[in-house]
């Protein structure tokens, strides 16, 4: 368990939180805003237990009914001034409890860090009901020019164009069956944007690590013509090398999207990554989005395999509670089966109700994942979540995924 404290961390929340009006009147060029978001998240499935005693092979496979519960505080100060400048600095202390915190999704990464180079989050209470834990999620300041932008900081690394899939999400991706999707740790990283030509930036990203081997830096071409958004990347995430190109156009009122990646492994091998997707607003009441979106992977999880990007990185579905990255392995996207196909459905009932169903099929082991939820948003400041993931199937891709429930709510202050 690391147990250090975070001083520093305290310090910079302070620093760039707004003071109080009494004691400090800024100039009227400077704008700041603070906020703060309370969540509490209660999710529940069956899973198997963490690997323990003398024969652990008598645990293996079994599974028991695992709950927990998250309750997470997140306080947000944002300053920006003179028109060009603006920084942010997010602060996160979490409270996690319940009978999972002996389950394979969550006693493996407990007490680990998040594997960023500035190494700012603690957990400074860790028993076996109860872990309380705190880092930084956004750090950053930013510059930005009519034709220079420059982010440096903990920051989240938008790239991608997929709605469910992201492969050319080389620094921030997050499964389609992640309970938080809103939740992405980010990089620390520095971000220089510049205009080359009327229509074209060009992109570097550097994030560093505290392992030579574990950098990982990008360049990218980004340019918009006749209604064609575009770019092609080249990357270096660890020892591995991608190749990858994503566009975005409008089709009438529908936009078609899609991601390529060829990557090249530091051992041997290469893969290929594709995703192809269509989404619509339909004019149905109050409107009715469809999206389906398909997935070919070549980067499958193989048992046998112990070197390149297939290490340790078994898919598992249903069961991503904690949304956070845990591992500084560059294989974000590995599935059991090659081609995975999405669809999803989102549709008002009432101004401050909506329904979404999404639903995911595998081609080869012939497993589904059904998704329905159903949110409230009760007033501007508080919206309660309730949904469950079902799953079906022998094997395949989600065949041997336990159903899970989950519900949320989130005030805003």
């Amino acid at each position: 368990m690391r147990s250090r404290p975070c001083a520093v961390w305290f310090w910079l929340a302070a620093a760039l939180a707004p003071p109080a009006a009494a004691d400090f009147d800024p100039p009227r060029s400077i704008q700041f805003e603070g906020r703060a978001e309370w969540r509490s998240q209660l999710t529940w499935t069956r899973e198997e237990r963490a690997l323990s005693g003398a024969d652990p092979s008598r645990d293996r496979g079994r599974r028991e009914d695992s709950a927990l519960w998250l309750n997470r505080l997140r306080i947000e100060a944002a300053a920006r001034w003179a028109d060009r400048w603006a920084a942010e600095i997010s602060y996160d202390q979490e409270w996690l409890t319940g009978s999972a915190l002996d389950g394979v999704s969550v006693s493996g990464v407990r007490g680990r860090g998040m594997g960023t180079w500035l190494d700012a989050d603690r957990s400074f209470h860790e028993k076996d009901d109860l872990q309380v834990s705190h880092w930084l999620y956004r750090a950053w300041l930013r510059y930005e020019g009519e034709a220079l932008e420059v982010t440096l900081g903990r920051q989240r690394i938008a790239l991608g164009r997929g709605r469910l899939w992201n492969p050319t999400d080389l620094f921030n991706p997050i499964p389609p069956l992640a309970v938080q999707a809103d939740q992405r740790i980010g990089e620390d990283a520095l971000l220089l944007r510049a205009r080359v030509l009327p229509r074209m930036w060009a992109a570097l990203i550097w994030a560093p690590r505290h392992d030579p081997d574990r950098h990982r830096a990008a360049a990218r071409l980004e340019w918009s013509e006749a209604g064609i958004d575009a770019a092609l990347m080249l990357a270096s995430i660890e020892r591995d090398r991608v190749l990858g190109a994503d566009f975005a156009r409008n089709l009438g009122g529908a936009a078609l999207r899609g991601e390529l990646t060829h990557t090249w492994r530091h051992s041997s091998g290469r893969f290929w990554q594709a995703v192809v997707s269509i989404d619509h607003t339909f004019r149905l009441g109050s409107g009715l989005y469809a999206l389906l979106e398909h997935f070919f992977n070549q980067n499958r999880f193989d048992s046998s395999s112990r070197d390149g990007l297939s290490e340790g990185m078994a898919p598992s579905p249903g069961v991503d509670l904690l949304a956070r990255r845990r591992s500084d392995g560059p294989a974000r996207l590995v599935t059991r089966e090659r081609n995975l196909t999405g669809m999803q459905l989102g549709y008002d009932l009432t101004p401050l109700v909506r329904v979404d169903l999404l639903w995911l099929h595998d081609w080869h082991g012939s497993s589904a994942a059904l998704v329905p939820s159903l949110r409230w948003s009760a007033r501007d400041d508080l919206e309660l979540e309730v949904g469950v993931q079902l799953f079906s199937g022998e094997r395949g891709e989600y065949g041997e995924a336990a159903n899970l429930f989950f519900v949320r709510f989130d005030a805003y202050f």
